[in-house]
């Protein structure tokens, strides 16, 4: 059984391998290159509002092998993204043309809103269960990358980068009332921990920028970023069931952002920074009962958030 913990563990561990190169990245450049660093240090608060849902149904698989084709989705989760972060930022420019960052943030608080589980069991057209949750969340995020100026005009320059961008959101839900539409039974209601849920992005993307430069000490940056290949895992329990899903998906995503920032003297700097990610994934997830192989099916995963930061900072 391959089980969540050492699949969270390999995909941090390949975002901690990305990071590094980056860090290390300056200390194989020629000398020249780095006769002219500049570090930018800033940090901030981003409220971030959205949703990572999952969705299962299609094709069923027995640990017998026996299996049945269910229509899709026969149930979706929808965890809320309504969460405030910390934030802390790097900006290294070596010369004129290159330069690197690197980003984290972490939660200020845990309430993001209310899990959604819609079941539509006997049929895509009719709701069966239909439950609300209180949510407790945890989110880490961290990002690096690195950007090339491949031309400049008067005001206007255009960069190329590669970057990566981890997210890890981890949820607990209680107070579940639920409800049954199709069959109009009594609702029930139950006030302890019935669900955690956790799930890990890994996004690897490239992304072109255009830099402006409206007025002497104001900076606007356009970014779209586009992922080919996304990574992500998660991992559901069911408490009352005791009812284990797992899932690894792969799909693709976009990142468009921008970026304002306004020099308030030669060292001292705010930015405000706009942007929205979709991601979509695939895969085909296993649960366990009470420990043991239960079946297989096939799952999607999508998030879809959108940031605000405003931050400031200090150029070394």
């Amino acid at each position: 059984m391959k089980t969540g913990c050492t699949r969270e563990k390999a995909m941090k561990k390949t975002g901690y391998a990305l990071i590094l190169i980056v860090l290390l990245f300056p200390a194989a450049l020629p000398a020249p290159a780095l006769e002219n660093v500049v570090t930018d240090f800033s940090m901030g608060i981003d409220t971030i509002r959205g949703h990572t849902t999952y969705r299962i149904g299609g094709h069923v698989m027995f640990h017998d092998g026996s299996s049945y084709q269910l229509h899709f989705p026969v149930s979706e989760l929808k965890f809320p993204l309504n969460l405030y972060m910390l934030t802390g930022r790097a900006d290294v420019r070596m010369g004129e043309r290159l330069s690197a960052y690197l980003s984290g943030k972490i939660n200020l608080n845990s309430d993001p809103g209310q899990i959604k589980d819609t079941d539509w069991l006997a049929s895509p057209f009719a709701v069966d269960i239909y439950s609300e949750s209180r949510a407790d969340a945890d989110a880490l995020m961290a990002e690096t990358g690195i950007r090339y100026k491949m031309w400049r005009r008067r005001g206007l320059d255009m960069l190329a980068g590669l970057g990566c961008r981890y997210q890890n959101f981890a949820f607990e839900a209680d107070q579940t009332l639920q409800s049954y539409p199709a069959s109009g039974a009594s609702p029930d209601f139950l006030a302890g921990r019935t669900l955690t849920y956790d799930i890990t992005y890994l996004i690897p993307y490239a992304e072109i920028v255009l830099a402006l430069t409206p007025a002497p000490k104001t900076a606007v940056e356009i970014s779209l970023g586009y992922s080919p290949w996304i990574r992500a895992t998660d991992r559901d329990h069911h408490i009352l069931s005791n009812r284990v899903s797992e899932c690894d998906y792969d799909g693709d995503g976009m990142i468009v952002g921008m970026k304002t920032r306004q020099d308030i003297s030669d060292h001292l700097f705010a930015t405000l920074t706009c942007e929205v990610l979709a991601v979509d994934g695939e895969g085909r997830s296993v649960t366990y009962t009470n420990g043991a192989w239960s079946h297989s099916i096939d799952q999607t995963t999508e998030t879809r958030q959108i940031s605000l930061e405003l931050s400031a900072g200090y150029t070394f």
